[in-house]
């Protein structure tokens, strides 16, 4: 049986770049991007948990991605931007070097990830091109990004 283009699922992401490689995670509804501003680090935390910012009057815990990839810090500069979701019933934000685009994707052009590269990470979930020679997005789990123990 044939697929109609509406009997096709396709799934919303927001692109992201971290280290010269380019992200990408599933868009939530109640996701923003924000600038980070006046976050509090949080004493005896894991190096990856920056600390927390108010945002409306609510607490977000903020998780710097490259530190959760195994990626060497970076100082904040002018197009850094936290990623804000809401995951397991909390507010965190995902600190990026910057954030790109919002892509839809149907669920069929998101590649799986080989055995070697799958078999190395928790976070990764597949893989995404635009063009034959184009470059590679890296679609993460945000959950399992925040959660790494690799950098703790």
């Amino acid at each position: 049986m044939e697929q109609t283009a509406s009997q096709t699922s396709t799934i919303d992401l927001v692109s992201f770049i971290l280290g010269g490689g380019l992200f990408a995670a599933p868009l939530c509804t109640d996701m923003e991007i924000v600038r980070p501003e006046s976050i509090s680090p949080i004493p005896g935390s894991p190096k990856r948990l920056l600390g927390c910012m108010k945002l409306r009057d609510k607490i977000v815990h903020v998780y710097d991605a490259r530190i959760c990839l195994g990626m060497p810090e970076k100082p904040v500069e002018k197009q850094t931007r936290v990623i804000v979701m809401r995951l397991d019933g909390r507010l965190v934000g995902c600190l990026v070097d910057s954030v790109t685009s919002v892509i839809k994707l149907r669920a069929e052009d998101i590649r799986p990830m080989s055995p070697e590269l799958a078999a190395g990470s928790d976070v990764a979930r597949g893989l995404w091109s635009p063009r034959e020679n184009g470059p590679i997005t890296v679609i993460i789990d945000p959950s399992a990004l925040i959660n790494t123990p690799q950098a703790t």
